[in-house]
């Protein structure tokens, strides 16, 4: 009777064992999972605003293009006024390929009603507006869930945030 009560104890005590061994190795697993989860969405974030940035970069460089247009005669001639830009007051209409999830002119009051990820140009205050995809990555001081830049009238037209905004924290220039 007592060997039958010590080899009871020892597989209890075996599977006592091998719970633990399973409990933490489901711990472990799940704390990699969650760690794994939040470096994806932190990396989603850093490639939005690459892609915010590049298409930034690109409406500035079209902008500067269009000025050289105007000062530079081609090397065929004089360039026809239907293809000169003299001051477009919108920088996506000088793009040959706009972006995909560009909406076109739209007010501001407009704007907040608009799908995440859309770009808009608002031709009242001559700004470029874009709807993040998600909006817990960005702050600006007015609390504003959109990102707008200024186009400032010079030679060439700059491109200028209208805040100081914010992107997982860090400055977006």
């Amino acid at each position: 009777m007592l060997l039958r009560i010590l080899r009871l104890r020892s597989a209890t005590l075996r599977l006592n064992k091998r719970v633990q061994e399973l409990a933490a190795v489901g711990t472990l697993s799940l704390s990699m999972t969650a760690l794994w989860g939040y470096n994806i969405w932190h990396i989603k974030g850093e490639a939005e605003a690459s892609v915010f940035k590049a298409t930034v970069g690109v409406l500035r460089t079209s902008l500067a293009l269009n000025h050289l247009q105007q000062i530079l005669p081609p090397p065929g001639g004089a360039l026809p006024a239907s293809e000169r830009q003299a001051g477009a007051p919108n920088p996506f209409v000088l793009l040959l390929h706009r972006p995909a999830s560009y909406v076109g002119e739209v007010s501001m009051r407009q704007a907040g009603q608009l799908a995440p990820g859309s770009w808009l140009f608002e031709p009242d205050c001559r700004c470029i507006g874009y709807v993040p995809l998600s909006a817990e990555w960005l702050s600006s001081p007015s609390g504003d869930r959109m990102i707008w830049i200024r186009i400032i009238s010079g030679q060439p037209d700059q491109l200028q945030l209208r805040e100081h905004y914010l992107w997982q924290g860090k400055p977006l220039d």
